[in-house]
């Protein structure tokens, strides 16, 4: 090719050689284009599109044996994705719970005192003044320790129901215009 030093063979195609020159000049012209408008410096390896190509070959498998899905079927395959990236929990993460706390005080512990017989109740309420009193003379406390609200812990699956109707909700009153219908999405 330069100077006979390479084979033609031995280059790139035509067409490689082609997206090689546009991808650069691209990301030359995006990246002077940032600086001008003020930023300070460009990643350059965020301009990358192994993702994209990965989302799309991710729609592509999710379609069957179909390699060029149709409009409605990525759509479709995208909506589907979407959700499930965001119901699906992550494999790692970059925290470590290094201790499980539980509550020193629960609102159920004050439940059993009241509710228990009252041959019980005089005892039970002696032991939780007795843990209340060494847990603020120890001063390893905050108010989240005492009163933790355990009578209102969600499922997975409540959250998740809870999840889809916002986002059913939310897309009815998108795209209809009956009054009414929104009102009723509104007031449930």
């Amino acid at each position: 090719m330069v100077n006979n030093k390479i084979k033609e063979s031995e280059f790139l195609t035509k067409q490689t050689a082609e997206g090689l020159r546009v991808t650069i000049k691209s990301t030359l012209d995006l990246s002077k284009y940032l600086l001008d408008t003020g930023f300070h410096y460009v990643l350059t390896y965020k301009m990358n599109q192994d993702k994209l190509e990965q989302f799309f070959g991710i729609v592509r498998q999710a379609t069957g044996p179909n390699d060029h899905p149709a409009t409605p079927t990525f759509i479709q395959v995208y909506k589907i994705l979407s959700a499930y990236s965001i119901l699906k929990p992550p494999k790692s993460g970059n925290c470590t719970i290094l201790e499980t706390t539980t509550p020193k005080i629960s609102l159920n512990d004050i439940k059993e005192v009241f509710n228990a017989d009252q041959s019980l109740r005089f005892t039970k309420l002696q032991k939780l003044s007795s843990r209340i009193d060494e847990i603020v003379n120890s001063n390893m406390w905050e108010a989240d320790d005492i009163f933790d609200h355990d009578y209102c812990k969600s499922s997975v699956k409540e959250c998740i129901i809870y999840y889809i109707c916002g986002y059913v909700s939310r897309k009815i009153s998108n795209h209809t215009k009956c009054n009414n219908c929104k009102m009723a999405i509104l007031k449930g």
